[in-house]
């Protein structure tokens, strides 16, 4: 079973859970617009988008579909070579999924691309259509960035981090402040466990470390899942 199945079979009994812990009802917090979602507790830095300016042979590349998939809005960019095991041989910016903002947009793989997209069109978009107030953006803690060798997948462009989800109503739910709450932690957690199956492996925040403030997401094992 391909990663869109798996997250789509999984995505057909959450609604039910994720109502039993408050997702489809009304706890979600208020974020005014052009507000930072995460900054309203999470305390972590968004990682910037690498700076392609500098490379005076790369042209702008339009925003399009991208990863030969039309959920993905986005540019390819140029080879991103780095030291070590860091770089990205086909990167691409990712604007939006589904009809969804990304905050910062994103740059990673296609495998990390289609893996996001999988899992928002079968199961993350549909939750919170249902509640009647359709997801907005998703604020992207952490993506490609060139660290320590333990930051799995982000040297490669293979993961990236989430630090909220933001609803047209101006609600949010936020990761660094929500999680520990007993309702809207709830409903991330069942949110996040839906993601197993579209990802190889992902990875709750862990409390008091580096990552509390976001959900972590990645492509590098094909086939073989780790879910935590």
């Amino acid at each position: 079973m391909g990663r869109v199945g798996a997250a789509a079979l999984l995505a057909f009994g959450l609604s039910g859970a994720l109502a039993a812990c408050g997702l489809l009802g009304s706890t979600a917090s208020t974020i005014g617009s052009g507000t930072s979602l995460a900054s309203q507790g999470s305390g972590l830095s968004s990682a910037a988008v690498p700076d392609f300016s500098g490379d005076d042979d790369a042209e702008e590349a339009p925003i399009g579909r991208i990863c030969g998939n039309r959920a993905l809005r986005g540019q390819v960019m140029p080879e991103i070579e780095g030291e070590g095991i860091c770089g990205v041989k086909k990167p691409v910016r990712v604007v939006s999924v589904d009809g969804i903002l990304l905050m910062p947009q994103p740059t990673v793989t296609c495998d990390t691309a289609n893996a996001l997209a999988g899992w928002v069109e079968n199961a993350v978009k549909p939750v919170f259509e249902r509640r009647g107030d359709p997801l907005r953006s998703i604020e992207i803690a952490s993506h490609y960035m060139c660290g320590p060798a333990d930051a799995p997948g982000h040297n490669t462009g293979e993961a990236l981090d989430i630090s909220a989800f933001g609803l047209e109503s101006g609600e949010a739910y936020v990761v660094g402040r929500d999680w520990p709450d007993p309702e809207r932690g709830a409903a991330l957690a069942a949110l996040h466990g839906s993601a197993c199956g579209a990802f190889s492996s992902t990875r709750t925040p862990v409390p008091g470390g580096a990552t509390m403030a976001a959900l972590h997401y990645d492509v590098m094992g094909p086939g073989q899942f780790d879910c935590r």
